[in-house]
């Protein structure tokens, strides 16, 4: 049996519904009942996965549950699409699905989210609950003439389709008007809890003990980019000055890159042609993305450079992804710029590190391959950092953002 948490980890939910609604006769219509607030359930069972998992109660006339891109269109104008994971899980990697009198193949990677097992929950009373892994991102449609595709992100707040069936394997009755399903939109916002003092004290620390800033509660994207173009307006005009930015690009962070592009690049390049600045970069993730064949932290290109250009290209090309429980590799990031750039002839040296969350508070082991030998790595600590920074004579300035906050 999958145990519960006791209480809802990692995320809290706010769901309305607007069901949808068809003008039918009672004797027309399956005995298919409409979900309420109360018949859905959201949990993180596995940090480690990228998703959530999403019990919805089983109530008298629903036999199968099926995620869809859309609401059906009753006039008719516009197709809907079941969704489809990218990989199988065992909450929907061997239910079929019959559509158009015919059991789809699961074995052609079809993996539809969709259930006909319903089993009790002790953690959730004595009611029997439908179980669904959802990833991160899913797929809908086909490249077809007249068709449509495309993917949906599920990261914070988003709409979900859940659609209930009066047969198995989410069976369309074409003799009954309603088509035996009716449909259930749900708005889901998720809101991560705010990472404990000690370990937002954690990142302070980076910049106390290394003579640099820490800046955190920059709710609105203005007060952000204020305070990140006050950073460089404050470095002098004699002397090299040395940064590197060390960036979040966890998908919580999907947000912001694009914004800095837009509203912090300009700036920096005007900057940048009125003192002597090199700019490079460093992205890092989540130690569980290193699991799954994912970097934790990548430099992009090669070292420092002044070219406008080249900037711009880098920032573009932060691609986020992964992310896993709330503290990220903030640590290692911070050591891999101090350890993989040239520092050498700077008089101002400095490293930005933006993000949503804290580090680690205790390093995580590694193994990776190397020459056929297995080589374990241990993640600096808080005071490794900071002794790694301050032996180069580098500040640390900070930026802990809101969570999954909208710029836009």
């Amino acid at each position: 049996m999958t145990k519960m948490p006791s209480l809802l980890q990692w995320i809290f939910i706010t769901l309305v519904s607007f069901c949808c609604t068809m003008s039918l006769t009672t004797q027309e219509l399956s005995t298919v009942r409409i979900l309420h607030s109360n018949d859905i359930k959201i949990f993180r069972l596995d940090p480690s996965k990228d998703g959530f998992d999403l019990f919805i109660r089983k109530k008298e006339g629903v036999e199968s549950i099926m995620l869809t891109d859309s609401t059906v269109d009753l006039i008719g104008l516009y197709d809907n699409f079941a969704l489809r994971a990218y990989d199988p899980d065992p909450t929907y990697a061997n239910e079929p699905r019959n559509l158009n009198n015919r059991t789809i193949d699961l074995a052609d990677g079809s993996y539809f989210l969709v259930t006909s097992t319903a089993k009790i929950f002790k953690e959730l009373g004595n009611d029997p609950w439908f179980h669904l892994f959802v990833p991160t991102s899913v797929v809908y449609g086909y490249p077809y003439p007249g068709s449509r595709e495309g993917q949906i992100d599920f990261i914070d707040d988003f709409w979900i389709n859940i659609r209930t069936f009066s047969s198995v394997h989410a069976s369309y009755d074409p003799t009954l008007d309603d088509r035996g399903f009716r449909d259930n939109p749900y708005h889901i916002r998720f809101q991560e809890k705010r990472p404990p003092s000690d370990e937002i004290a954690s990142i302070r620390n980076l910049a106390v003990n290394t003579g640099g800033l820490f800046f955190s509660d920059l709710t609105e994207g203005s007060q952000f980019i204020d305070s990140l173009e006050q950073v460089f307006q404050d470095m002098p005009h004699q002397g090299l000055t040395k940064v590197v930015f060390a960036i979040d690009a966890t998908v919580s962070m999907k947000y912001v890159m694009p914004y800095v592009q837009k509203h912090f690049l300009p700036s920096l390049i005007k900057i940048m042609s009125e003192k002597p600045i090199l700019i490079g970069f460093v992205i890092y993730r989540d130690y569980e993305d290193l699991l799954k064949g994912a970097y934790l932290t990548k430099v992009l290109g090669e070292g420092f450079t002044d070219d406008p250009r080249l900037i711009e290209k880098h920032i573009a090309s932060i691609k986020v992804g992964g992310g896993h429980d709330i503290p990220e590799a903030v640590y290692e990031a911070i050591e891999r710029a101090v350890h993989d750039f040239n520092w050498n002839d700077a008089t101002n040296r400095i490293i930005i590190q933006i993000g949503d969350a804290p580090a680690h508070p205790h390093p995580k082991t590694r193994k990776i391959r190397k020459d056929g030998k297995t080589i374990t790595i241990i993640g600096p600590t808080q005071e490794e950092t900071i002794l790694i920074a301050q032996s180069k004579n580098i500040k640390i300035i900070n930026f802990l953002l809101p969570t999954n906050v909208h710029y836009f």
